[in-house]
């Protein structure tokens, strides 16, 4: 009878032993996931920042071609000079 108590009980303390275990290798999963997580996170923050910026710059050129092409455009008419 004591050898089954005995056993009981040390199949208990291995099971709880084994889900110590599962529970730590889960949570070091986890901070591995968040540190990647994050890591891309500033990744794509960085991305939108430089498209951003590129679309902006990109923006402001087109105005001021805008502008050159608009006058163009006036003294073309005003002179009546066509091209083909």
């Amino acid at each position: 009878m004591q050898n089954m108590v005995n056993s009981k009980v040390m199949a208990y303390e291995s099971c709880v032993v084994k889900k110590e275990e599962q529970k730590e290798v889960a949570e070091n999963a986890m901070t591995e996931k968040d540190k990647l997580e994050k890591n891309w996170y500033k990744v794509y923050l960085c991305q939108r920042m430089v498209e951003k910026m590129l679309r902006d710059k990109m923006d402001a050129e087109m105005r001021k071609f805008n502008l050159v092409e608009t006058a163009y455009k006036n003294i073309k008419t005003a002179t009546g000079v066509h091209s083909t």
